[in-house]
């Protein structure tokens, strides 16, 4: 049953499991009141990893990424591979200020690390995040991998290697 769960090449949870912990941490949100986050991790110009080094190697960085994505997380946070080049990790429980300094912290670390130095490539790449908070930016799954998604690439339309905060949902009209 681990393998319905886990991505093969990363060796991290899956998008089908992402869905089944952010079900189970909006019902667990939504009884305590108590916030979490959704941190959307896309590797920058990852294509020119593959294209001049190989597929073999990129996906060796994204092992390595997630590897490094899971010691820069609290034990109680989950880190996912979303598909190609994108993570997510949910941070739970977690308000805006400790998702910020999270995003920024994972942004900085992997900015600085060297990676695949046991072959001696010594790749060093940077990554966009975008950072959604349930129930502040959304409040279905849907909605709030939407939210940290768009976050992120608001980031890859800019400047890249930065972290950004959703955008606040509208608050609903009152009497309508």
């Amino acid at each position: 049953q681990q393998l319905v769960y886990v991505d093969d090449a990363t060796g991290l949870y899956n998008t089908r499991y992402l869905h089944n912990i952010l079900d189970r941490e909006i019902t667990q949100a939504t009884s305590t009141g108590k916030s979490f986050a959704v941190l959307f991790i896309d590797a920058d110009k990852f294509k020119g990893v593959n294209d001049g080094h190989g597929h073999l190697v990129g996906t060796q960085l994204l092992n390595e990424l997630g590897e490094q994505l899971k010691k820069l997380v609290r034990d109680k946070d989950t880190v996912f591979r979303y598909g190609g080049d994108e993570f997510v990790a949910v941070l739970s429980p977690c308000d805006m200020p400790t998702a910020q300094m999270v995003a920024e912290r994972i942004r900085a670390h992997v900015e600085k690390h060297t990676f695949i130095q046991d072959e001696g490539l010594n790749l060093h790449f940077t990554i966009s995040i975008g950072v959604a908070l349930f129930p502040d930016h959304a409040v279905s799954k849907k909605e709030l991998i939407d939210a940290a998604d768009h976050a992120m690439y608001d980031v890859k339309k800019t400047t890249r290697n930065s972290v950004t905060m959703a955008q606040m949902k509208p608050k609903e009209k009152a009497g309508v």
